[in-house]
């Protein structure tokens, strides 16, 4: 089977499933497979790099009240790989390499033979579905069982602290906003209280007066797509924040970064290690190139 991965969602479900030798094309934003040859890229980003933080969610906020997706497909680098699997997550759009090309849906611009599978997951029940989905659409032989059944099981062998702090985690530095969707799922699972969120709701954003109320025991930054170096560098900023100096978060030392982009951004298997790295964060304890703590 030819399968074309158009988000890094799709990707990483597909290595986590061991079919990741039938990609034929993947996204601008998705890691190229360990020892495989370069693989052609299908979108390109509407999104310009280099923005601050700041910048970067207005473009997003602007381009989800209009209901636009933030990559487009490139529709004759779709059409070359020939693909008889599509698997995206959220709205696409093709669109022709000639500047000023109109786009279409995903939908309506399919290759010949093409099947589209969209990935919509948004809690943790969610994100097995989604995998199960995806091993039925590649025809593995037991369906994707024996992956689900160690993800359940690594889930289930989680071990929570007992403390129950009250944890509060941040997926975005400026404006603040609070992880939601999947993971205040790992925070409940890691032993935590997640504050200002909602299991299975959207990302929610927050000022500097909530998080200053809320007066969190711990905070994570865990910054969409960043990995442990990238929030490392947000959190620091976090610390250094005039107006959070006397949070009990900051001044106890709980200011941690965790690899995002690895174990909490996505919706793949990943979240249920992240569950695992919450739980040694609430803990106090580091686990090297996944999770650290941030004193200054």
């Amino acid at each position: 089977m030819r399968i074309a991965s158009l988000h890094p969602t799709a990707t990483r479900i597909l290595r986590d499933l061991g079919v990741q030798g039938q990609l034929v094309g993947v996204s601008h934003a998705c890691r190229q497979p360990d020892g495989a040859p370069t693989l052609p890229v299908l979108t390109r980003r509407s999104l310009h790099a280099g923005l601050s933080p700041l910048e970067a969610e207005r473009v997003l906020a602007s381009a989800m009240r209009g209901g636009w997706p933030l990559h487009h497909v490139r529709a004759e680098a779709l059409a070359e790989v020939c693909p008889d699997l599509i698997v995206t997550e959220g709205p696409c759009r093709v669109q022709g390499d000639a500047p000023g090309g109109a786009a279409a849906p995903l939908e309506e611009a399919l290759p010949d033979g093409a099947v589209l599978l969209n990935l919509r997951a948004g809690t943790v029940a969610g994100v097995l579905r989604d995998v199960q989905a995806v091993a039925r659409a590649t025809r593995l032989p037991d369906g994707g069982e024996d992956v689900l059944r160690r993800a359940r099981h690594a889930w289930s062998a989680v071990k929570p602290v007992r403390h129950a702090p009250r944890v509060l985690t941040l997926e975005w530095p400026e404006p603040a906003c609070v992880g939601g969707h999947w993971v205040p799922e790992q925070v409940r699972r890691a032993g935590g209280r997640a504050v200002l969120a909602t299991p299975g709701g959207t990302p929610r954003h927050v000022s500097w007066d909530d998080v200053r109320t809320a007066d969190p025991d711990v905070i994570v930054m865990m910054c969409c797509g960043e990995g442990l170096s990238g929030n490392e560098g947000f959190a620091r900023n976090l610390r250094a924040h005039p107006a959070l100096s006397t949070l009990r978060a900051v001044q106890d030392g709980q200011v941690w970064a965790v690899d995002a982009a690895e174990h909490f951004s996505y919706a793949t298997l990943g979240i249920v290690r992240g569950a695992a790295v919450l739980a040694s964060v609430l803990a106090g304890q580091d686990l090297p190139g996944e999770s650290r703590r941030v004193t200054a």
